[in-house]
């Protein structure tokens, strides 16, 4: 057994229904996230040398307060993304696949560990993965019957049953 499966079994056992058993947990980060962050640190370095130049100033600190500043900014837009009502739930997630359903959970032991979102295979229409050339990571999109699309790069790839009318893939 997973050390992962082992934990989330711990966590999550009280709301499972009868009958559903965890199979496959992964890490995954809400997608996005990285290219929010690293537009937000190059505009603000962007103004930050806009105001060294403009005020004839060293170009040394507004430039790296700039940066911090927009990478700030950058993080603040990419968590209300993700916490709005079509977004995973969080940034940092836990993806747990049961017998009956897919579910997104908060990452980190320290924050308060509770289901996020719920989505069961029923309403599932279609699970694309897609593996990053480089290190071990996957992008998963699931697309719900409703239209809504759950976007994430998780640790790696997940077994996701989708009714597609011919069985589970």
């Amino acid at each position: 057994m997973n050390r992962l499966v082992a934990k989330a079994r711990e966590f999550y056992s009280p709301e499972l229904e009868p009958g559903e058993e965890i199979r496959q947990v992964r890490y995954a980060t809400a997608s996005g996230t990285g290219s929010k962050i690293v537009l937000g640190a190059s505009i603000g370095a962007l103004l930050g040398w806009l105001l060294a130049f403009i005020g004839d100033l060293a170009l040394l600190p507004p430039f790296v307060l700039g940066a911090f500043a927009g990478e700030f900014i950058g993080y603040m837009v990419a968590h209300r993304r993700a916490t709005s009502a079509t977004g995973p739930g969080a940034i940092h997630l836990e993806l747990v696949l049961t017998s009956n359903r897919l579910f997104t959970a908060k990452r980190y032991a320290l924050m308060r560990r509770g289901i996020l979102r719920a989505y069961p295979f029923a309403e599932i229409s279609d699970v694309t993965t897609k593996r990053y050339p480089v290190g071990k990571y996957h992008r998963i999109d699931v697309s719900m019957n409703d239209g809504d699309l759950l976007s994430v790069v998780s640790d790696g790839p997940m077994d996701i049953p989708v009714n597609t009318g011919r069985g589970s893939r």
